[in-house]
């Protein structure tokens, strides 16, 4: 089966119908995932209904197979709280949370939320308190090359300077030796 030929006209079909949020739920997906160099430009981006958005990261993840593509679907599984989810359970339950957790229904803003948050991570109960320097559990350790170089290309925006492919704008400035303000610069 051609899952990128399912995935293409999928977002080719919604994105003629340009749709908007006034209209109803939607999400808003990347037609060229950012893990693929995808940008945030309006014309990489359509509006899909939660089940919609759903089943295009698992035709993305059936035709790469890789960790990029599997990273985004498992995340998309686990954002509802359910034993087992389809499309048509996470779209009900993304509705529902979009209907009903909205400004002061939505507990992370409210203030006596924020606080009792706040409250019980700040100072003496804060785990990290105090441990500066040799009494921090991390003091004097350094991620090995491999690790730092798969964060790189997980978390990193790949970055076309100067005809070179860089897996991020730090790893473009760290071999260049030209700041990152100067080279968003140069790409602006």
């Amino acid at each position: 089966m051609n899952y990128k030929n399912i995935y293409d006209k999928l977002c080719l079909s919604r994105k003629s119908l340009k749709r908007d949020r006034s209209q109803g739920y939607f999400e808003e997906h990347h037609i060229v995932p950012k893990w693929l160099g995808g940008s945030n430009k309006e014309c990489n981006l359509v509006m899909l209904t939660a089940r919609e958005h759903y089943l295009s990261h698992y035709l993305l993840f059936m035709h790469y197979r890789d960790r990029s593509s599997s990273a985004a679907f498992h995340i998309m599984n686990n954002s509802c709280n359910m034993k087992y989810r389809d499309s048509r359970k996470y779209e009900e339950v993304r509705t529902w949370q979009s209907e009903n957790l909205k400004g002061v229904n939505n507990p992370s803003k409210r203030l006596d939320v924020r606080k009792k948050i706040s409250d019980k991570v700040s100072g003496k109960l804060n785990g990290m308190y105090g441990r500066v320097g040799s009494l921090n559990p991390a003091f004097g350790m350094k991620h090995s090359k491999e690790f730092l170089e798969r964060k790189r290309k997980l978390h990193g925006k790949r970055t076309v300077f100067r005809n070179i492919v860089y897996d991020s704008i730090r790893q473009a400035s760290k071999e260049t030796g030209i700041s990152r303000f100067k080279i968003l610069k140069e790409l602006n």
